[in-house]
């Protein structure tokens, strides 16, 4: 019954979209944090978010990325016209539809990110592997984000995310009664990288992505 209501429920995705679209965002925080938050209710999840004092006022944000789950820590915390998520348009997010949808709820989608100004953004949140890995495994991060931390001048701070679900069945069909755990667990400047060595440039992204090896939680840690 939980996986059906959810099902229903995110339904309200479509109405949602065409209000942004039409008021220009009216109440777009409140009315997604309020979305969110009954999504997690539905599924029975607790969900632990840094506080909204860990982050600089502008920023990007490195995560892993497991599930649509990861866009309920950037909404719970952040503005979402002031706050932007990256995604390129490869695989899914290829399709027109699920393009007008995503930009609607606060992901700039692009074919290529590098050719974006995103000097009008103050917190910014990108996926370095590029595609979802469920089992908590990571892959290799792409190293584009490393170019947007100087261009912009921002420090990056590490968010992981870790849940004690095995494995997720897609959006949908996602596993109940988990819990989903943000954490921060560094924060650095680049400024003195250079980038065009690609030596000091896989080292940086190794050791950033050392931070993310083991994310799903033990009993411990829940």
């Amino acid at each position: 019954m939980r996986l059906l209501a959810f099902q229903l429920f995110f339904l309200l995705t479509i109405p949602g979209t065409l209000w942004f679209r039409l008021t220009n965002g009216l109440f777009a925080n409140s009315l997604k944090r309020f979305w969110i938050n009954t999504c997690l209710k539905i599924l029975n999840y607790n969900i632990v978010l840094p506080s909204e004092g860990k982050f600089p006022k502008k920023c990007l944000i490195i995560s892993n990325h497991r599930t649509m789950f990861e866009h309920c820590f950037f909404g719970l915390l952040f503005d979402s016209k002031k706050d932007v998520i990256l995604a390129d348009s490869t695989g899914w997010m290829s399709h027109k539809i699920i393009q007008y949808i995503y930009s609607t709820w606060g992901v700039l989608i692009s074919e290529d990110l590098k050719k974006e100004n995103l000097s009008r953004f103050e917190k910014i949140l990108i996926y370095p592997e590029g595609k979802r890995t469920r089992n908590g495994k990571i892959n290799t991060f792409k190293k584009g984000y490393l170019h947007f931390a100087q261009k912009y001048n921002l420090d990056i701070v590490l968010v992981k995310h870790s849940c004690n679900g095995k494995n997720f069945k897609g959006d949908l069909n996602p596993d109940l009664n988990l819990t989903l755990t943000f954490e921060v667990v560094d924060k650095l400047s680049i400024k003195e990288i250079d980038l065009d060595n690609s030596q000091e440039c896989n080292l940086i992204n190794n050791k950033i992505m050392s931070h993310f090896m083991n994310c799903n939680l033990t009993p411990s840690r829940i």
